[in-house]
C-alpha cells in the first residue's frame, strides 16, 4: 500500500477468517492500516462503521465479487 499513504481498510468476515487475517496483517505490519471485524454480511447486527467502500467477494455473490459505494 505504498502508492496509497491514506488507504485504510477492514477485513469484515467470520471469526476463522478474521483471526487468519489479522495474522497476515500483523506479519505484513499493516495493524496501523488494516483492522479485522468479525462478522458475516448476511448475519443480524452491525456492520464496521466509516467506511466509503464495501468490495464484496465470494460468498453468493456474482463471480469477481460486487463494489458497493456509498
Amino acid at each position: 500500500m505504498p502508492g496509497l499513504p491514506g488507504l485504510t481498510a477492514t477485513v469484515f468476515d467470520l471469526p476463522h477468517v478474521t483471526g487468519f487475517a489479522a495474522r497476515m496483517i500483523a506479519a505484513a505490519e499493516l495493524s496501523g492500516r488494516i483492522t479485522a471485524a468479525d462478522g458475516g454480511l448476511f448475519a443480524s447486527g452491525k456492520y464496521p462503521a466509516g467506511h466509503d467502500v464495501a468490495q464484496l467477494s465470494g460468498g453468493q455473490e456474482p463471480a469477481g465479487g460486487v463494489s458497493m459505494l456509498g
